[in-house]
């Protein structure tokens, strides 16, 4: 029963750390979608999203958190 709790912790602080990693990336992203020419506006992200299986990456949330800028800046 111990092995099976200090699995679950292990799992649980890689899982932690993969998500920190998109949201680093979708705060960066979203912050992007709002530079023309060198020239940024300062805005705040939201809340980092939860990422699709498998999108867990830094690249992703980059992706993401750019579309949703984009998605943002056109209303």
């Amino acid at each position: 029963m111990k092995k099976l709790m200090l699995i679950a912790v292990l799992l649980s602080g890689v899982a932690l750390a993969q998500q920190s990693h998109f949201c680093k990336g979708y705060e960066d992203g979203y912050k992007q979608a709002f530079c023309n020419n060198g020239i940024c506006t300062p805005v705040v992200p939201p809340i980092c999203p939860v990422p699709m299986p498998g999108a867990d990456k830094y690249a992703d949330g980059f992706q993401r958190g750019l579309e949703d800028g984009y998605a943002r800046r056109q209303r």
